[in-house]
C-alpha cells in the first residue's frame, strides 16, 4: 500500500511540473478554442438541424420525450454552428448561453495564442472578480434561456 501512494505522489508530482511550464495553460486555453472553432465549423446548418458529413446529426431531445419540455440545452449545437458562420442573431435565437459560451471558448484560444507569441503567462488576465462575474452571467443566461422555453419561447419547433 505504501508503495502505491508514493507512484501516486510520484505521478502527481510529475503533473505539477508539467502544469508549472509557462506554457502549458496557454496551450490548453489553445487546444480548447480550436476544438470549439473545429467542431462548429465541421457541423453546418440544413433548415433547423444541424448536419457533418452529410448526416443528421440533430435527434429528438431525451429530455423533452421524457418530461414534454424543453432542455436548457436545446440549440446549443446550433447557437455554436451559427456562431462559426457569423450569424451572430441566429445564434442568439437558438441559445443564448451556447452562443456566448463559443465566444467565450474560441475568445480563451485567442488568449492562449496570444500569451504563447508573445511569452507571457499572464498576458490579459482576468481579474478574479472580472472572471467570476463571467461565469455567473453565463450561468444565468443558461438558466434564462431554460425559464423561457418553459414558458412557450422555443425556437426550436
Amino acid at each position: 500500500m505504501k508503495a502505491a501512494v508514493e507512484r501516486l505522489e510520484k505521478v502527481l508530482d510529475r503533473i505539477g511540473r508539467i502544469l508549472l511550464i509557462w506554457w502549458a495553460w496557454p496551450t490548453v486555453l489553445v487546444l480548447i478554442g480550436a476544438i470549439a472553432l473545429g467542431l462548429s465549423w465541421v457541423c453546418y446548418p440544413v433548415g433547423n438541424d444541424v448536419h457533418v458529413f452529410g448526416m443528421d446529426l440533430m435527434g429528438e431531445c431525451e429530455f423533452r420525450e421524457l418530461y414534454g419540455e424543453p432542455c436548457a440545452s436545446c440549440g446549443m449545437t446550433r447557437s455554436w454552428v451559427h456562431m462559426s458562420r457569423g450569424h451572430l442573431l441566429t445564434a442568439l435565437r437558438y441559445n443564448i448561453a451556447g452562443a456566448s459560451l463559443w465566444l467565450i471558448l474560441v475568445s480563451g484560444g485567442l488568449v492562449g495564442v496570444a500569451r504563447l507569441l508573445t511569452r507571457r503567462a499572464d498576458l490579459l488576465k482576468l481579474h478574479w472578480a472580472t472572471f467570476g462575474t463571467l461565469i455567473t452571467t453565463w450561468v444565468v443566461m443558461y438558466c434564462a434561456t431554460w425559464f423561457l422555453r418553459l414558458w412557450g419561447w422555443y425556437p426550436l419547433q
